[in-house]
């Protein structure tokens, strides 16, 4: 059972590394566009797609983990909380970049590309760190 498990817990992951392109295209656009208009275009974009695919790893994972009897490891607790995390952080830069383009206060939208160069950092670093530590 504990190769199956295994087998299972890794075609999961190899599932889930789409996840790293959506934070390294957005993280690309937020060193490397010159205007406001640019990085917040760029990350409305990518946003349907980073939702999309967190859906699908949520899924996928679901499905495993009922075939392995919802049997609770270090593994399957850091994977969904880590999801959760990202989930919630994602939700909030969404909020918070609908708020942006409202206003024109230079100030707020330093703070709002500020966080989202360290949100998506720490969504890049948590989904390499989570795919060595799997495999």
């Amino acid at each position: 059972m504990e190769f199956v498990g295994t087998e299972l817990i890794f075609i999961h992951l190899f599932l889930s590394f789409p996840l790293l392109l959506p934070p390294l295209w957005n993280l690309y656009a937020l060193f490397t566009q010159p205007s406001h208009t640019k990085k917040l275009h760029a990350l409305a974009v990518c946003a349907p797609a980073y939702y999309t695919l967190l859906s699908a790893c949520a899924f996928s994972g679901f499905v495993i983990w009922a075939m392995l009897s919802f049997i609770l490891t270090f593994k399957i607790v850091l994977m969904l909380v880590l999801w959760l995390v990202i989930l919630v952080a994602e939700i909030k830069r969404h909020k918070f970049q609908k708020q942006i383009r409202r206003e024109a206060d230079s100030i707020k939208r330093e703070k709002f590309f500020r966080f989202a160069k360290i949100k998506y950092s720490l969504d890049f670093c948590a989904f390499v760190m989570l795919l060595l530590y799997g495999v």
